[in-house]
């Protein structure tokens, strides 16, 4: 199988497993299709951005954030789920979901449009840190915008406890 048709089935895998966890459902051609933007969507809740890399650090760019952000809906709240890989045989690795902030102020800011994620500093961030806390907070300060990062163990908290207060 080439590698090119390894990673496509390895996005679809993970937006599938994405939508599972998130009870939603995985947008027909990840996204491409008008209208059923993003990767994954539950309505009036969230629209997914999932994206994955088999390096050990990830370009976080502003321009990709703000076009889940235009991509919602009504109620819906944009995440961009991040993964890290194995690169030998694509298997599931650390997940981070990126979503923004309102509120909060962030720790860590750049004049930049882009923030590059290291994977060694994501896990040592994760160890000691309660669930549901970020691991990183981040600002676009001449864009006005505040991100935050969290495991994706400690987001699907987030999302279990959305669903909790809609009963």
């Amino acid at each position: 199988m080439t590698l090119d048709r390894r990673r496509r089935r390895a996005s679809r895998k993970q937006e599938l497993s994405l939508a599972k966890l998130a009870s939603g459902r995985a947008q027909p051609g990840s996204g491409c299709v008008p209208g059923c933007k993003g990767d994954v969507r539950v309505v009036d809740k969230w629209r997914i951005e999932a994206k994955f890399t088999t390096k050990r650090k990830y370009p976080l760019r502003l321009d990709d954030l703000l076009k889940i952000e235009e991509e919602c809906s009504g109620l819906e709240k944009p995440v961009f789920v991040v993964e890290f890989k194995n690169a030998s045989n694509l298997s599931q690795g650390f997940k981070f979901a990126v979503v923004p902030l309102t509120k909060e102020k962030a720790l860590c800011s750049t004049d930049r449009r882009g923030y590059t994620l290291h994977l060694p500093e994501l896990i040592t961030a994760l160890q000691g840190k309660e669930e549901g806390s970020p691991l990183l907070t981040l600002a676009f300060v001449t864009y006005g915008k505040s991100f935050a990062v969290f495991y994706l163990d400690h987001w699907e908290e987030m999302v279990r406890g959305d669903a909790d207060q809609d009963k």
